[in-house]
């Protein structure tokens, strides 16, 4: 693993190119790139800790190398004197930065595995295994608050129980939007509700699963299928990933349910981009009752696109993109009831700022 000179040069290196942050500070579409650089880092352990394949030294090279190649390409002048950035939205600039890296297949199912593997543990401290069902209000919470937890921080292999204690420290926390009740109202309504799930990143998923799990465990004739991409793209989970999850087995029961299932389609974006979704997907979103949709990546795309369904949304408010689409705080918790034809927010203006907020909706 890089020690702390190689991430301070790595660093350093990075923050040398504020390639205009200030004027797009309050863009929907904000460039962080400190999350671009975490990604450069989490792909520079990957290569050292688990291919040991690069000597530190040729890592150091090849990060520097990938961030100056990052800024020339955000930096080029399109035939409209802008830079390339302001035309790119946040899952364009998450691909640019996957082809720059160069993830590979194998070096993202390993580094899952140990990520998944981290949160497994973590859930059975939670929530132990056993016959009695779980409270939902909490297995939704961990679903929801699981987002903001870095699986892949060195501290939690090192330390066992670390993990367990900053989800529970985040689980303090009463979500900012519940609408849970809306939910169960609705199965209540239709217990054999065909529900499509959504999956966002690792280490939270094992968190949805067990939501799923707790859910199908309370409402026993509920369909649920569980959509992911088939392409292995840090840090999202794959449909690998998740069959890999499945196999443990604490999911021994919901893996088996003849009304579960997993399905994807390959994609070389982070999120779902309705313009460029299969027929598959379209099929499925049209097949389903009612659609429970993770991350702050699918909120910001899909809220405001896909109305002809009953949808939830499940985040955690962090970024500054989501605290200006949200009007909620840092942090927040999240679990938002979108109707057939609701938005989450409005459209954006010139300044980057929506014409309504999802709190102004949802209050």
């Amino acid at each position: 693993m890089p020690g702390p000179e190689l991430l301070n040069k790595i660093g350093s290196t990075a923050k040398a190119y504020p390639f205009a942050m200030e004027t797009v500070l309050n863009s929907r579409w904000q460039f962080n790139l400190n999350y671009q650089f975490s990604r450069i880092v989490q792909w520079s352990q990957s290569c050292i800790k688990y291919e040991n394949i690069l000597s530190i030294v040729s890592q150091q090279y090849l990060a520097e190398q990938a961030m100056f190649l990052f800024s020339a390409v955000l930096k080029t002048i399109m035939p409209d004197n802008k830079p390339l950035f302001y035309s790119l939205n946040n899952q364009e600039l998450d691909l640019i930065g996957t082809k720059i890296l160069k993830l590979s297949n194998k070096s993202a199912d390993i580094h899952s595995d140990i990520i998944n593997s981290t949160a497994l543990t973590a859930l059975r401290n939670i929530f132990p295994s056993g016959s009695q069902r779980k409270n939902l209000q909490e297995t939704l919470a961990a679903s929801i608050y699981a987002g903001t937890v870095w699986w892949h921080q060195p501290e939690f292999y090192n330390e066992p129980g670390l993990a367990t204690k900053t989800l529970l420290n985040k689980l303090k926390a009463s979500p900012a939007i519940d609408h849970l009740n809306d939910l169960l109202n609705l199965i209540n309504k239709n217990p054999a509700l065909k529900i499509l799930y959504i999956v966002d990143d690792n280490g939270e998923t094992v968190f949805d699963l067990n939501f799923i799990k707790n859910l199908m465990e309370h409402y026993q004739k509920l369909k649920v299928k569980v959509w992911a991409n088939t392409n292995s793209i840090k840090p999202n989970t794959s449909v690998a990933d998740i069959k890999r999850i499945l196999k443990d087995e604490y999911f021994t029961n919901l893996r088996t349910s003849t009304n579960f299932s997993v399905i994807g389609q390959p994609s070389e974006l982070e999120t779902i981009d309705l313009r460029f979704a299969s027929k598959q997907l379209i099929n499925l979103i049209s097949d389903s009752d009612l659609l429970i949709i993770k991350g702050a990546n699918f909120f910001e795309n899909l809220a405001p696109n896909l109305q002809t369904k009953h949808r939830f949304h499940l985040f955690t408010v962090y970024q500054s993109t989501l605290q200006n689409l949200t009007g909620l705080s840092r942090e927040s918790g999240v679990m938002a009831h979108l109707g057939p034809g609701q938005q989450g927010y409005g459209p954006i203006d010139q300044q980057g700022d929506p014409a309504y907020r999802l709190k102004d909706i949802i209050y």
